[in-house]
């Protein structure tokens, strides 16, 4: 599980790149791509939306920077996580991404909001 005060700063860094009064139900950092080279991801569901966002990792912190997706509130947008692995992975928007355990919680969190 991740500290509060990275979600915090998470949810934070996030809330300028969505829709006025969009709100955030969950928020969690993912990476996508080869390990090396890879392009770090912040996952944003909301009430309306899944909102991918490219970011930059500064000082162990994912900063967003950009939207790279919008995708439909829907419970197929975010596939079931394998935790086989010290980094889980997951498919979310169609695309591979791994999720380090302690945004495990996080993700199924995100799966449930969407199925709600």
């Amino acid at each position: 599980m991740v500290s509060r005060r990275l979600q915090d700063k998470l949810r934070e860094g996030a809330q300028p790149f969505l829709e006025p009064g969009e709100q955030i139900q969950t928020v969690f950092a993912t990476q996508t791509g080869p390990i090396t080279g890879h392009v770090g991801v912040i996952v944003v569901v909301t009430d309306r939306n899944v909102v991918l966002l490219e970011s930059s990792f500064v000082g162990g912190a994912a900063h967003p920077t950009a939207v790279r997706a919008r995708l439909p509130h829907d419970p197929e947008q975010i596939g079931t996580l394998d935790k086989s692995v010290t980094r889980g992975k997951v498919m979310i928007g169609g695309e591979r991404h791994r999720v380090v355990r302690g945004f495990f919680k996080e993700v199924t969190a995100g799966k449930a909001a969407l199925a709600a």
